[in-house]
């Protein structure tokens, strides 16, 4: 399983990734070592942020061109956006190595607790626009 937290980074127009994770053996490297920004477009987790709507991906082998970002090893996907004053200031993201491994009961999950994210602290992004 893999979880990430991505956080808008308003200078660079894309999101950054302040912490991942993955836990169960999988063998894999986090999915951003060499390059923490992602940009906003052409992902699941920039689609989470453009929308500010989840997405739920029970089987990431019928999206075509579109790669899981966490990695290979990836068969289900969920991006859930942080709304910080009706906007996304961020995203949460979780990956299972099985096909339907994430369901609507992990979308309402993450959904609270991106809600709780959003009131808890100040982002990173909110310190990057600040000195911008």
């Amino acid at each position: 399983m893999y979880c990430g937290v991505l956080v808008h980074d308003p200078v660079a127009r894309k999101l950054r990734v302040v912490a991942e994770r993955w836990r169960g053996g999988h063998g894999q490297e986090p999915a951003f070592a060499t390059d923490p920004l992602l940009a906003v477009d052409g992902n699941l987790y920039g689609t989470a942020f453009r929308t500010g709507a989840p997405v739920l991906v029970p089987d990431v082998r019928h999206l075509g061109e579109v790669q899981p970002l966490a990695g290979p090893a990836v068969r289900s996907e969920l991006a859930v956006p942080v709304l910080r004053d009706g906007r996304a200031v961020a995203v949460i993201a979780v990956a299972s190595p099985r096909v339907s491994g994430l369901d609507i009961a992990d979308l309402q999950r993450l959904t609270d607790r991106a809600a709780e994210a959003a009131t808890a602290a100040p982002l990173a992004g909110d310190e990057v626009a600040q000195t911008a």
